[in-house]
């Protein structure tokens, strides 16, 4: 693929065009146009995340409709959880351009979220822009390209780096009335996100022990037992012999079983406000075996 070269005369004619259409609801094509003036994308994904609330999907091009469910539907019911994305959101990091690897653990790309909401729908989204609309409410525009085609390269980073201050200006006074508005403040959608954080937050906990749950919360963001030893601060021989003791607990083997006890579990949020959710899962299906 070859590596296009910064036009200064062709983005300041995308500007204008950005500028001129602040309002309209074209923006977010003229948005991709400019984008593409500079590098190559095949996908776009614009996410609006408020604090405490399910993020929403509000625009998205390039995404197949056969893998829509797999990257939006299934994200948007509760996968969000692990991603590495959300999760560093709400941490403190600051606004600005970010690489994937900014944000997410050493072993991510092994993992099982990596495996079915990355790799499964042939497209990864390995950069991304986090615009601050308020105080607790903030946009990602995040840009990707089909599996088998070269990650954005330094220099094609570095272009995108530069324009950030554009596309801030043009995103808060595009969207910034969403932090507001009422595509965010729906009570269910509220409730529903704090069933699933209190899922996420509760999941195995009447089974297994509090390190033994916190380091099922740190694998299933995908930490590799070296960096879940420095998260939890000891040595990672013990997070080998905590990881045991909980597939033992679990009667599971692997990780992608782990995770798919996660997603499981999920169909009971909501069932018991502060109870375990695997707990639920277990019950159901032990009384399922007994009938």
């Amino acid at each position: 693929m070859k590596e296009k070269s910064f036009n200064l005369s062709e983005w300041n004619i995308a500007v204008g065009q950005m500028f001129a259409h602040l309002n309209d609801a074209e923006l977010p094509d003229i948005l991709i146009g400019a984008i593409c003036r500079l590098v190559s994308i095949d996908m776009i994904i614009i996410t609006l995340r408020k604090k405490h609330k399910t993020p929403v999907c509000i625009y998205n091009c390039g995404i197949p409709p056969e893998e829509h469910e797999i990257h939006i539907e299934r994200y948007l019911s509760g996968a969000y959880l692990l991603d590495p994305v959300y999760q560093s959101l709400f941490s403190g990091i600051k606004p600005g351009f970010y690489n994937l690897k900014e944000l997410t653990p050493d072993n991510f790309e092994q993992s099982e979220y990596y495996r079915i909401y990355y790799k499964a729908t042939r497209v990864l989204a390995d950069v991304l822009y986090l615009i601050e609309l308020s105080e607790d409410t903030s946009l990602t525009i995040e840009l990707g390209r089909n599996f088998g085609k070269p990650p954005y390269t330094k220099q094609e980073q570095n272009y995108l780096r530069i324009i950030e201050p554009v596309l801030e200006n043009v995103a808060r006074h595009h969207w910034g009335h969403l932090a507001t508005g009422s595509i965010v403040s729906d009570s269910s959608v509220t409730d529903l996100s704090q069933h699933l954080k209190l899922a996420f937050k509760n999941f195995s906990k009447s089974i297994l022990t509090k390190r033994e749950t916190e380091l099922t919360h740190l694998m299933l963001q995908g930490h590799s037992i070296k960096s879940a030893a420095n998260e939890m601060q000891i040595s990672p021989d013990t997070v080998k012999m905590h990881r045991k003791n909980l597939y033992a607990k679990l009667n599971i083997s692997t990780q992608p079983e782990l995770f798919f006890l996660f997603i499981s579990s999920l169909s009971y949020v909501g069932k018991g406000l502060d109870q375990d959710p695997l707990s639920l899962l277990i019950e159901n299906e032990t009384i399922e075996k007994l009938e």
